[in-house]
């Protein structure tokens, strides 16, 4: 792993917000990715972000995942979230890597992932198989994603910002795309092996503070409510296909409720960068996300 790219580097997901993320950062590096989707539209999606290679799977096939591994000199695991098996699909992955020889994989689990809730604790089991596991591990905790906000557009449109929890309840946010750094870096470099890493832009935002940032930047007030969680739900388009996936966001919306969602220091991630994470205003300032996609089966599943 020493010498870096080319690879190639698995990445889950890469059709996906998250993994295409990463597969772009690992191109911009100039490594080979394979990226993993259930479809061949997945897969489309996963080469307008770089990927070279593609492999078709579903993580709960073992024979078709073992596939997907053979040959590579790393994986990037991120395990979608609110499914009931996810910490049996994360423990199967990382048994499957290690059975196919990949020598490293790269986790996202996420900050607090000690807390009562239910995919938090499963984030929790995956990290603790990783540790337990002969592959050499990194694990990346973290904070809420800037981009589970809606996008600007909508919110113009909308004329408010809200979550099931009060609007002064402080928050840790960061950069999707910063955190996708730190991935590429994990695989391809030797210097994080073995680390578990809070990533976090500097300070913490509730939710009245983003719609005042918001409110700045379009130029018109833009009201931060607190909202039920059907009507989160509603805004989000999700269906709760479940009873244990709306078990788990109503879990995590009280645990905010009470606490927040704590973190806010920079430190570790500006190290990781070797810059200043991107701050919530840098990340409205170039346009925060795009107007939402319809959220397809693959990447809620």
């Amino acid at each position: 792993m020493a010498g870096g790219p080319p690879g190639p580097y698995l990445v889950v997901g890469a059709s996906g917000p998250t993994g295409s993320e990463v597969v772009s950062a690992l191109a911009r590096r100039g490594a080979r990715v394979r990226g993993l989707t259930r479809t061949p539209e997945g897969g489309e999606r996963a080469r307008a972000h770089g990927a070279e290679e593609i492999a078709l799977a579903d993580l709960r096939d073992g024979p078709a995942l073992a596939r997907a591994l053979e040959g590579t000199a790393g994986a990037f695991y991120f395990c979608p979230r609110a499914a009931p098996d996810e910490a049996a699909v994360g423990r199967a992955f990382i048994e499957t890597a290690a059975l196919s020889g990949v020598p490293r994989v790269a986790i996202i689990s996420m900050l607090h992932s000690h807390a009562p809730i239910p995919n938090h604790l499963a984030s929790l089991e995956v990290e603790e198989a990783l540790g337990r596991s002969s592959i050499e591990g990194v694990v990346l905790q973290p904070g809420m994603f800037m981009q589970t906000l809606p996008s600007l557009e909508e919110l113009s449109e909308s004329g408010w910002v809200g979550r099931p929890y009060p609007v002064d309840k402080l928050l840790s946010f960061v950069d999707l795309r910063d955190v996708a750094e730190v991935a590429a870096r994990a695989l391809i470099r030797d210097d994080l092996v073995n680390g578990t890493f809070e990533l976090c832009a500097s300070g913490m935002l509730s939710i009245a503070d983003v719609a005042g940032l918001v409110s700045a930047h379009l130029g018109k007030p833009i009201e931060a409510r607190e909202i039920t969680l059907e009507e989160w739900a509603a805004v989000r388009g999700e269906a709760f296909s479940s009873p244990y996936r709306r078990e788990v966001y109503a879990a995590m919306f009280d645990y905010f409720r009470r606490y927040g969602y704590k973190g806010g220091n920079g430190l570790v991630l500006r190290h990781l960068l070797g810059r200043e994470p991107t701050s919530f205003e840098q990340f409205v300032a170039r346009g925060g996300k795009s107007a939402r996609a319809p959220i397809t089966k693959e990447e809620r599943q």
